[in-house]
């Protein structure tokens, strides 16, 4: 019986050698490892987007048009993917800084977040009444 309470505290010391040793280890490797999912599919969720707008402007010949009506070679597919792949990256960016424990930095990029979120609904508004004018001063013209 002796022998069997010694192997039951050997078994026990070396699960407690175990945890102390190698638990923050773990830890940190399934955090690593959380943290590295959120910056590639950051990442690949940006680009995927960029490429599907670049395209979509290709496919519409806006590139052309644009260019057609400021007398200007503007690559503006290349501008609103960019734009579009730095937006998706940078609304990840809370989620990350978070996970790697800088929550500080967290809220002055939520205010730049917020700050871009308010612009958007203006940007459009804008945009089709740019398009309505250009469209009566094409009919009058």
């Amino acid at each position: 019986m002796d022998r069997f309470n010694n192997f039951d505290k050997l078994d026990q010391i070396g699960q407690q050698i175990v945890t102390m040793w190698f638990g923050p280890l773990i830890d940190a490797s399934i955090k690593f490892a959380s943290i590295a999912v959120l910056i590639l599919l950051a990442f690949f969720l940006a680009g995927v987007v960029k490429t599907l707008i670049t395209k979509l402007f290709h496919k519409l010949s806006i590139d052309k048009k644009v260019s057609q009506l400021l007398w200007a070679n503007i690559e503006l597919s290349d501008v609103v993917g960019i734009l579009w792949y730095y937006l998706i990256i940078l609304l990840f960016m809370p989620g990350i800084l978070q996970s790697i424990g800088l929550g500080q930095m967290v809220a002055p990029i939520q205010n730049i977040i917020d700050t871009i979120a308010s612009f958007i609904p203006k940007m459009i508004s804008a945009t089709v009444i740019a398009i309505v004018f250009y469209t009566i001063a094409k009919i009058i013209a």
